[in-house]
């Protein structure tokens, strides 16, 4: 299982999106790989 980003924004000023876990897969690649970032970034 992958937590999954929906690709649908509930807050144009915060970005605030739906998080699902949803099965992992190559399609949704682009939604289910995750990083971290600083305050630099």
């Amino acid at each position: 299982m992958c937590l999954t980003l929906g690709e649908d924004t509930r807050n144009d000023t915060n970005r605030i999106k739906a998080l699902s876990l949803e099965a992992c897969s190559e399609d949704g690649v682009a939604h289910q790989v995750w990083g971290k970032r600083t305050a630099e970034d």
